[in-house]
C-alpha cells in the first residue's frame, strides 16, 4: 500500500475531498436523526428506542422452606390414609408456579393493575426456567419482562403489575380463608428497575456509519478517477552512469 501517493492524491484534489467529507458527516447526522436548531443544537433520533427490563417472582410459603438442609414433612392421617406432605414441596410449587404465570397475565390481575401497556409496548409473564438447567426444568418462579420506549416507563409496567397480581392473590386467599400457614405466599426475587432496563432496538449507529463509509468511499473513488484522467506529470531523474573506458594495449 502506498500511502503517501494516496495522501498526495487527496491533497490534489482537496477541493472535492474536503467538501466531500462533510457531505458525508451531515448526511450521516441526518440518517441518525432530526436536527433542532430552535433550542440550541439537538439531534433527535428517527427511530424511537425500545427498553427491555425483567423481574422475578419466588412462589413460596412461610417461612423459609428452602433454608433446610432436610425436607421437613406435614404428618399425614393414617386413618383417612393421608400420606405425609413434603413442606415447600418443589414439584408441587413449581406446579403452582406455572399457574400463577398465567393468573399474572389473566384479564382479572389486569383489570386491577393501574398502568397497562399500550399498543406498542408489551408485558409478558412466564413460568421461569433458567437456560443453564436441564431442558424441561420449571423453578418455583414466575419471570415477568416488559418492553417500552423508556427505562422509567418499563419498569413502571413491570412493578404495577406485581402489586396488582400479588393484591389479587391476598384477595383470594382471605375469600377462601386460608390461614397464614395455608397461604402461597408471592416474593418478590427482582423488581422492574429503571437503572437495569437496556435498549434493544433504536438508537443504533448502524445506518449512518454505513451512510458515511459509502458517501466517502465515492468521493475517493472519484479522487482516484481524476487522478487516472489527468494524472500529474512528475520529474523522474534518470542517473547516467558512464562505463569505464577500456585501454587497449599492444
Amino acid at each position: 500500500m502506498d500511502l503517501p501517493l494516496y495522501f498526495r492524491v487527496l491533497w490534489r484534489f482537496r477541493l472535492l475531498v474536503l467538501p466531500g467529507f462533510v457531505a458525508a458527516v451531515a448526511l450521516a447526522v441526518l440518517a441518525y436523526g432530526k436536527v433542532d436548531m430552535s433550542h440550541g443544537f439537538k439531534i433527535t433520533p428517527r427511530a424511537v428506542p425500545v427498553f427491555h427490563d425483567d423481574a422475578l417472582l419466588l412462589i413460596t410459603q412461610q417461612g423459609f422452606p428452602w433454608g433446610e438442609s432436610q425436607q421437613p414433612y406435614v404428618p399425614g392421617d393414617q386413618s383417612k390414609g393421608l400420606p405425609p406432605v413434603p413442606v415447600g414441596d418443589f414439584s408441587r410449587m413449581s406446579g403452582i408456579a406455572m399457574i400463577y404465570s398465567e393468573l399474572a397475565d389473566s384479564d382479572a390481575v389486569k383489570a386491577l393493575t393501574p398502568l397497562k401497556p399500550a399498543k406498542t409496548e408489551k408485558l409478558v409473564t412466564s413460568p421461569y426456567a433458567p437456560a443453564s438447567a436441564p431442558p424441561g426444568t420449571v423453578l418455583p418462579m414466575v419471570a415477568l419482562s416488559s418492553e417500552a420506549t423508556s427505562p422509567q416507563r418499563t419498569a413502571a409496567l413491570i412493578n404495577a403489575r406485581i402489586a396488582a397480581f400479588r393484591g389479587y392473590i391476598e384477595r383470594q386467599q382471605t375469600k377462601a380463608d386460608l390461614n397464614d400457614r395455608k397461604r402461597v405466599v408471592v416474593q418478590v426475587l427482582r423488581g422492574g428497575d429503571a437503572a437495569t432496563a437496556v435498549v434493544i432496538s433504536g438508537k443504533k449507529k448502524t445506518l449512518p456509519i454505513v451512510v458515511f463509509l459509502a458517501v466517502m468511499i465515492a468521493v475517493v473513488g472519484v479522487a482516484f478517477m481524476l487522478e487516472n484522467m489527468r494524472p500529474r506529470v512528475r520529474r523522474v531523474e534518470v542517473e547516467r552512469t558512464e562505463a569505464p573506458a577500456t585501454r587497449l594495449t599492444a
